[in-house]
C-alpha cells in the first residue's frame, strides 16, 4: 500500500500503520517542522527518500504513484475551543469556506490567520490524488466549522475520546470513509498507571493543600467536575495549570505543565509519560529537547485510536451499511 501523510510530524500514521499490521510499500509525508521530520528519520530511515516539503506545495510531480491512504491531522488552532475559534480566515476577516474560494484567495495572495486554513490543502490534494481512503482528524469545533468541513470531505466524523486507550482525556474528530467494524474498547486505563514512582491521593483535600504549598502563591479556585479533572486558576505566572487524578487533561504543544502527584508533591509529567499518554512507544520521541518533545506529542495523534479507524482497510464491508464484516 502507497501512503501519503500530510501534517506528518513525527510520523505518528507510520507507528499507526505498523499496530494495525498494514503493509507499507511507500510512506511519503509532508512536513516542515526540523525537530519532528529529525524524530520521524531516526525512527523510519526507510521512509526518508519519500518525505516531501510543504503542504502548499506538494504537487502530482511530487507523488508519482497511486496513493492508497491519505491521513493526517490538519492544524486546529483556530477551530479549537481553546484556541481562537475563528475558524478559516484570512488576515482582512475573509471567512474561506469553500476549496474554489481558496483557491482563488491564494492566488490572489491573499495572506490567511493561523494554520487551520490548510484544511483546504488536505482537500485540494484529496481531490487530485483520488486515493482509495482517507482519514482526517482534528478537535472538536462549532457546528458551523465541523458543517463546512464535513461538506467539503463528503462525510460525517466520528468523534472519539483517548481516554478509551489511555489515560488522557483528549476527544476528536475523526472524517473517514474506512469501513468501520467494532467500536474502540475502553481499556480503563487512568492517569495513575502510566506515572512513575505515582503516590496517589484518592482525597480532594490533602491535593489542594499541596497545590497551594507547592505550586502558586495565589489562586482563585479550584474547580472540581465530574469530568475528573481539577484545574487550578492561578495568577502564578504558568498558563495552564490543569491537573489530572483520573484522567490527563488534552495534551498540546506548549503545555508540558500537565500535573501529577508524587512523593506527595505536584511534578510536571515526563516525555515518557507523555509517549504513554498518546501511546507512542517509550523512546519514540528521544533525539531533541524536551520542549520539541513535548510539542511534537501534543500536535501528534494518540496512535491506538488511529490504529483503531485505519485497521479495516482491506476488509470486506456490508453493501448496505458499508460497515466491515
Amino acid at each position: 500500500m502507497n501512503v501519503l501523510s500530510l501534517f506528518d510530524g513525527m510520523s505518528g500514521a507510520r507507528i499507526a500503520l505498523d499496530r494495525a499490521e498494514l503493509k507499507v510499500d511507500r510512506y511519503y509525508s509532508s512536513e516542515i517542522d526540523k525537530y519532528a521530520i529529525k524524530i520521524a528519520d531516526k525512527n523510519y530511515p526507510q521512509d526518508t527518500p519519500h518525505r516531501l516539503g510543504s503542504v502548499t506545495e506538494i504537487g502530482h510531480e511530487e507523488i508519482p504513484e497511486q496513493i492508497d491512504l491519505l491521513i493526517g491531522g490538519s492544524p486546529c488552532q483556530n477551530f479549537s475551543f481553546g484556541g481562537t475559534r475563528k475558524g478559516m480566515t484570512s488576515t482582512c476577516e475573509i471567512e474561506i469556506t469553500t476549496l474554489k474560494q481558496y483557491l482563488e484567495l491564494k492566488a490572489e495572495g491573499f495572506e490567511f490567520k493561523g494554520q487551520s486554513y490548510l484544511f483546504w490543502e488536505y482537500i485540494r490534494i484529496l481531490k487530485e490524488v483520488k486515493p482509495e481512503y482517507f482519514l482526517l482528524e482534528n478537535v472538536k469545533m462549532a457546528k458551523k466549522w465541523k458543517d463546512i468541513l464535513s461538506e467539503a470531505i463528503g462525510v460525517e466524523p466520528i468523534e472519539i475520546n483517548s481516554d478509551l486507550v489511555s489515560g488522557q482525556n483528549r476527544a476528536r474528530m475523526f472524517w473517514t470513509n474506512i469501513p468501520q467494524g467494532d467500536s474502540l474498547k475502553d481499556k480503563e486505563i487512568s492517569l495513575p498507571d502510566i506515572m512513575d514512582d505515582l503516590e496517589y491521593k484518592e482525597h480532594i483535600e490533602p491535593f489542594k493543600e499541596c497545590v497551594r504549598k507547592n505550586i502558586v502563591r495565589d489562586y482563585d479556585r479550584i474547580i472540581t467536575s465530574d469530568k475528573k479533572i481539577f484545574v487550578c486558576e492561578c495568577t502564578s505566572g504558568f498558563q495552564d495549570n490543569k491537573v489530572g487524578l483520573k484522567k490527563s487533561p488534552t495534551l498540546r504543544a506548549g503545555n508540558s505543565f500537565t500535573l501529577g502527584m508524587k512523593g506527595g508533591t505536584i511534578r510536571r509529567l515526563t516525555p515518557t509519560e507523555w509517549e504513554r499518554l498518546q501511546t507512542v512507544p517509550e523512546g519514540y520521541t528521544e533525539g531533541v529537547s524536551n520542549t520539541q518533545r513535548f510539542r511534537m506529542l501534543g500536535n501528534g495523534f494518540t496512535i491506538d485510536v488511529i490504529a483503531h479507524l485505519i485497521k479495516s482497510i482491506g476488509v470486506k464491508v456490508c453493501p448496505c451499511c458499508r460497515r466491515a464484516i
